[in-house]
């Protein structure tokens, strides 16, 4: 387990994402991560 400290923004923002994704807060932050990596990748 990871925890994070997330302002009001970034709280609100990942609540819509997951919501508009159907997938769960883990998961959006997951695919966020994966997406930096690759982009570091490339």
């Amino acid at each position: 387990m990871f925890r994070v400290r997330l302002d009001d923004k970034s709280v609100q923002e990942l609540e819509e994402s997951a919501e508009s994704l159907k997938i769960s807060k883990s998961d959006v932050v997951r695919k966020g991560i994966e997406l930096v990596y690759k982009s570091l990748k490339k």
